[in-house]
């Protein structure tokens, strides 16, 4: 399974489905995940979020692939307003 680079997500059922990618990617070792020292937010392991809700307002997380390129997930579950996945390290993916 390969690491997506980027994905929007507009809809509860399009982060239950990368959610569970992340979390197999996640128990494969293919990702890490990690917490920013300038972020605000609490660390949440995305692991302990049920698959299929409730989930936080707000979440947040980064991570690591197994080639060290870094990823940010952003979900706005309580506005409904979606949220994205995205590749945010570039200049080291090769």
């Amino acid at each position: 399974m390969e690491v997506p680079t980027e994905l929007r997500i507009s809809s509860p059922s399009e982060f239950e489905a990368l959610l569970r990618i992340l979390v197999a990617l996640l128990y494969e070792g293919r990702l890490t995940q990690f917490g920013r020292p300038e972020s605000l937010g609490q660390y949440l392991d995305i692991r302990q979020l049920p698959p299929g809700g409730p989930w936080p307002d707000i979440v947040e997380a980064d991570f690591r692939d197994d080639r060290g390129r870094e990823y940010h997930l952003f979900v706005d579950s309580f506005h409904g307003t979606g949220g994205d996945w995205r590749l945010t390290d570039v200049d080291r993916g090769s």
